[in-house]
């Protein structure tokens, strides 16, 4: 299966976009479409989590994941999450409920498109 690049998705003008890259926003987690790989919301409980995901995903096969998985999984995190800030590591973070919340910006924004 081809690997798909930041640079094939189209890009968005949405102030709430639902794709970072390979990056796709779900209610429970985001899933990664190049591969069988996805991180469930409910497991971001703090900043320290988010970067613990970041590492991770810094060690891995950029042909697989893709070349710009860091940074767009980065993007997801600050758009969904609302982090934006060193401090924001020392924060308790409720991703579950922020996903929530972003699903509800998401129909809100869809809403007003048409």
């Amino acid at each position: 299966m081809p690997i798909t690049r930041s640079s094939d998705f189209p890009k968005s003008d949405a102030r709430y976009p639902d794709q970072w890259g390979p990056w796709k926003f779900q209610v429970s987690g985001l899933k990664n479409v190049n591969a069988d790989y996805s991180i469930q919301w409910a497991r971001i409980n703090h900043g320290t989590d988010v970067l613990a995901w970041v590492i991770q995903l810094s060690n891995k096969n950029r042909s697989l994941y893709g070349a710009t998985v860091v940074q767009d999984l980065v993007d997801a995190f600050k758009d969904v999450l609302g982090l934006c800030m060193m401090n924001d590591a020392e924060k308790p973070v409720n991703g579950a409920q922020k996903a929530k919340e972003y699903r509800r910006k998401l129909k809100e924004q869809a809403l007003s498109a048409k």
